[in-house]
């Protein structure tokens, strides 16, 4: 089993001021047991410095992997609170978190609370819709619904354990790495209205995103929407261009023994005609 453990402090940014909470989540992905306790040591050493000397959050979070790298420490979780920080939104440290290299995913639920992904999705059944929900449209929603009507319906499918996430990549919020902060609050508060759970996740590739979600709900169902046109370029070669295994690696997790795709028909480029999996060539 991977480690990985919480961090948290408690600390006044000035004495006798209110108190404040950071709190952090870390993975571990050192082997040896004794320099997991030398990393988690300079994490604890970061989180105390920053927190006395820095009062904007980003330079907060950014210090907690001083003298790390991502190799080592993974910080896939991370709130700050208080007094000091009531005009934060921690939604947009769960975005710094993934903009940034810090991890690869992270997490938020309706209410705007960031939660822990391996805590939130451990052996839960996931369906996952991606899109740039700019704004929600009624094709979200009806592929949405549809597929988490299928999806409850499969035999190997607990109903009581089912977390539907809406899913958005550092791509679709922006170009070249520049992301627009107030955009991507207003979607988030878009879609955390429709009561959903929102994914944030560096897997461009859809089966890097599988294996992410598999490794965390330890092996239980997994759904993926997808468009018609987006399965289509699922197949594209170039994709896989610096996978050792290729098309080939790729599909061998995409297509694993306990996904599921559900594939949204679209109309057919200049008529009036449905095209669905029927008419699909790869």
């Amino acid at each position: 089993n991977q480690g990985h453990g919480w961090i948290c402090l408690r600390f006044q940014s000035k004495p006798l001021g209110p108190y404040n909470d950071c709190v952090a989540h870390i993975k571990m992905h050192d082997t040896d047991p004794l320099q997991q306790q030398f990393a988690v040591g300079i994490v604890g050493v970061n989180m105390l410095y920053a927190c006395m000397f820095f009062s904007d959050p980003e330079q907060i979070m950014m210090s907690l992997l001083d003298s790390l790298t991502t190799r080592r420490i993974e910080v896939d979780m991370l709130r700050i609170s208080g007094p000091d920080f009531s005009h934060l939104d921690n939604r947009l440290m769960a975005l710094k978190l993934v903009k940034n290299g810090l991890t690869k995913a992270a997490l938020f639920g309706p209410d705007g609370t960031v939660l822990q992904p391996s805590e939130a999705l451990y052996k839960k059944n996931v369906l996952v819709l991606r899109g740039r929900f700019r704004p929600v449209t009624h094709v979200n929603v009806d592929m949405l619904l549809t597929s988490r009507r299928h999806f409850k319906s499969e035999p190997d499918v607990d109903r009581s354990k089912i977390v539907v996430l809406s899913e958005l990549t550092l791509t679709d919020l922006g170009v070249d790495g520049n992301i627009d902060e107030k955009d991507f609050l207003y979607r988030a508060d878009i879609i955390c209205s429709l009561g959903q759970t929102v994914l944030i996740s560096n897997y461009f590739e859809y089966y890097r995103l599988v294996d992410y979600l598999s490794r965390t709900t330890k092996g239980k169902k997994i759904g993926i929407i997808i468009g018609i046109y987006a399965l289509q370029k699922v197949f594209e070669e170039k994709t896989y261009e610096n996978l050792r295994g290729g098309l080939l690696e790729s599909f061998g997790t995409l297509f694993g023994t306990n996904i599921k795709l559900y594939v949204y028909p679209a109309w057919k480029k200049d008529s009036s005609e449905l095209f669905t999996l029927k008419d699909f060539e790869a």
